[in-house]
């Protein structure tokens, strides 16, 4: 199983003003789904191909559409933590013509959970793209048109390693330092916030478990799961 695939991203300075941060209000499309420590789902994959999109407005409320479905809802802003709540999804259910077509909706518009938090990033790296990154660990990237082939796209990864877990965990991340992480645990919990730089982590003495270790860096967050044995 390969790593999970994690892009790196410029965190919107004022998440309370949209109005004022056009960045996030735009026309996105699909570049791939992943799910939990599993592989990417590119777009670009799929045959008949499709060309899924999701319209952000500025009261946070969107529309899109899948294969052969469209969608809509709206997100309210969790100030506390910074996260994005789904609040709302609602989707047509027309029969897609081909299999391919059906199977992709099935997985995209499972990641559109109500009540799911998301943090949210804009990139800014030569290109531009968006995601949301459930703290399940569950990511949806964007990019501002369409990707047309899974080699016209690139990402910097972040790895942990040895992952389980049992005194030390290892960070790896390319281009960028850490500034700051927060170990969470499955009921949301911030159990350590510490701030960098700095390229590992003592976790000796946190229970056996399974946990979210959220990342900073001056290009914005990411989300990572990890495993303490």
């Amino acid at each position: 199983m390969k790593r999970l695939v994690t892009v790196i991203y410029i965190l919107l300075a004022c998440f309370g003003c949209f109005a004022q941060d056009p960045q996030i209000v735009d026309d996105w499309y699909l570049v791939f789904t992943q799910g939990d420590l599993g592989d990417p789902y590119y777009v670009s994959e799929v045959q008949p191909p499709i060309s899924p999109y999701i319209i952000i407005n500025q009261d946070l409320t969107f529309e899109g559409y899948g294969a052969c479905n469209s969608f809509e809802g709206n997100f309210i802003h969790d100030t506390v933590n910074d996260y994005l709540i789904l609040e709302t999804f609602t989707r047509t259910n027309n029969q897609c013509d081909f299999p391919s077509h059906s199977d992709f909706e099935n997985n995209y518009f499972g990641y559109f959970l109500p009540g799911e938090p998301y943090v949210y990033y804009i990139t800014i790296s030569g290109d531009l793209y968006m995601a949301l990154t459930s703290v399940g660990g569950f990511e949806i990237l964007y990019a501002p048109e369409p990707i047309l082939s899974r080699a016209d796209f690139s990402k910097p990864e972040i790895s942990l390693y040895p992952n389980p877990a049992s005194e030390v965990l290892n960070l790896s991340i390319e281009s960028h330092s850490i500034e700051s992480i927060n170990i969470i645990s499955l009921s949301g919990q911030i159990l350590l916030s510490e701030t960098g730089p700095f390229t590992s982590i003592n976790v000796s003495t946190f229970s056996a478990g399974i946990y979210f270790l959220e990342i900073s860096t001056q290009n914005g967050r990411v989300v990572k799961k990890f495993v303490k044995n």
